[in-house]
């Protein structure tokens, strides 16, 4: 009776230390050390082409100004900023106030906002010579846990330019 081949197990393997490889008639340690040299070569070539190409990049001049397809638009555009205080009359910030903003002589309300926990806020606008009026919306100062607060009449801004303009809206009972 003749006994089969025994199979080898994982330990029998690496304890032998020459096993033959698959692809080439060499140990398989030998195979694998040089697959794994081989792609730490080509991973040192990509590199270095890589920093070739970020080094040729960092010499070469940039244009002084970037050019006028380089910019976004609102990077473009000018614009004036005001920025409100909303007080009560205790002198106390006052938080979540509508209030609206338009153009001197203007029916409609073009902007508006919300007063923050520290009773600010702020409107983005076009620069220029116009006048504004900063009103808060007389709903909103009813929500305000019955204060019975009012805004009596607007405050005007003036804006010139691009500019910022502070202000504060003093709210009374």
């Amino acid at each position: 009776m003749t006994r089969s081949p025994r199979k080898k197990t994982r330990t029998a393997i690496i304890r032998q230390g020459h096993v033959q490889s698959a692809v080439r008639d060499r140990p398989l340690f030998l195979s694998r050390l040089s697959s794994f040299s081989f792609s730490l070569c080509q991973c040192g070539v990509a590199l270095a082409l890589l920093c070739g190409i970020a080094f040729s990049q960092d010499t070469a001049k940039a244009p002084a100004t970037p050019s006028h397809h380089e910019l976004a638009h609102h990077e473009l555009a000018p614009y004036a900023v005001i920025f409100c205080t909303v007080w009560d009359p205790d002198s106390h910030p006052v938080y979540g106030v509508h209030v609206q903003l338009r153009r001197a002589g203007e029916k409609k309300f073009r902007w508006e906002a919300y007063s923050d926990h520290r009773g600010e806020l702020a409107f983005r606008v076009p620069p220029g010579k116009v006048d504004y009026e900063l009103a808060a919306d007389p709903k909103s100062l009813k929500a305000l846990k019955g204060k019975g607060l009012t805004n009596r009449e607007p405050v005007k801004v003036h804006v010139e330019y691009d500019e910022q303009v502070d202000t504060g809206l003093h709210l009374t009972k």
